[in-house]
């Protein structure tokens, strides 16, 4: 187990790696391009989407990766399959139908230059619900390969596109926006033909009992999740309200360096972690699972205690 966790992190390794590095790279270029009034609201635009996904989808996500080798173990892949994508059409449609009513009520209190970028920000919502749940899925079927695939693709194709849309068709940031969009959706027939392999799914398939128990485990998490954004990004918001937009982009701006750096080891590990513990819960019960972990959870500290002590270092003053 613990060399397949190694193994898996290795190969997650260049989905961490890469965008961190290049995001150091980008993050300059991107603040040349656009003014700061500009990245800021396209910071904020992005933290409504990650809001919008942390309050409905994240915990279903979470659940997916959960329950899919329990369904596997009944073989009863079509029941998982129906039942998950049912209930992600539901609820991320119902959140986006609540979120487009919000902006149309709410729009004479929303920044004018913000208002649009709101729009595409549901959108990049209700993508990314469906985005999401196939990726959970390929991690829990340890398809690392494809999984790091993907995730570069919809990294560095949703970058390049949104640079085309920019720099050849006069776009803003919303340019960006659409990018990211344009890639996923054209990711999804990819991640449905190799997560499900013929896997049927229909309305027939889908069971009250099953559903309820998914949203049991759910929706803890959903709301755990959104405290967890409000943490990470309800800053930019604080300052939006008190200060002039330009502050929230370069705050914004500089954030995104740091946050990269901190968080590439801790997400590294959590991604390999989640499916092997899913599997193992599984195949191997309670006592042999609680082992696994508790030798993951030494290997955790011997790997990112360090990190976080040169960190703290560097952000001495010389």
């Amino acid at each position: 187990m613990t060399k397949s966790f190694l193994r898996d992190m290795l190969v997650y390794l260049p989905t961490k790696v890469l965008p961190a590095l290049t995001g150091l790279i980008t993050t300059p270029i991107l603040t040349r391009i656009f003014l700061p009034e500009e990245y800021g609201d396209w910071a904020l635009a992005l933290g409504v989407t990650d809001f919008l996904f942390a309050l409905a989808m994240s915990g279903i996500g979470t659940a997916a990766l959960r329950f899919f080798p329990a369904y596997k173990v009944k073989n009863n892949l079509s029941g998982f399959f129906s039942n998950v994508l049912a209930m992600t059409a539901v609820v991320s449609g119902g959140m986006s139908v609540l979120a487009a009513l919000g902006l149309v009520l709410f729009r004479g209190r929303i920044n004018a230059a913000l208002f649009p970028l709101l729009w595409i920000s549901v959108l990049m919502f209700a993508v990314n619900s469906f985005y999401t749940i196939f990726m959970e899925v390929s991690r829990v079927q340890q398809k690392s390969g494809l999984f790091t695939r993907v995730n570069l693709t919809n990294y560095y194709g949703g970058l390049i596109i949104g640079l085309i849309l920019v720099l050849v068709f006069g776009l803003r940031v919303e340019g960006l926006m659409y990018g990211t969009v344009l890639v996923q959706i054209l990711a999804l027939p990819l991640l449905i033909r190799t997560t499900m392999q013929g896997v049927r799914v229909g309305a027939d398939l889908l069971d009250a009992s099953s559903m309820s128990a998914i949203w049991s485990f759910a929706w803890p998490l959903a709301f755990g999740n959104t405290a967890f954004w409000g943490l990470r990004l309800s800053d930019r918001f604080v300052i939006e309200f008190f200060r002039p937009g330009v502050e929230v982009g370069l705050y914004s701006a500089v954030y995104n360096i740091s946050d990269r750096t901190i968080n590439l080891a801790v997400t590294l590990f959590l991604m390999s972690l989640g499916p092997l513990v899913a599997n193992s819960w599984e195949a191997k019960g309670r006592e042999n699972t609680e082992r696994l972990i508790a030798r993951l959870s030494r290997l955790f500290l011997l790997i990112c205690l360090p990190i976080t002590v040169g960190l703290s270092s560097l952000a001495l003053p010389f």
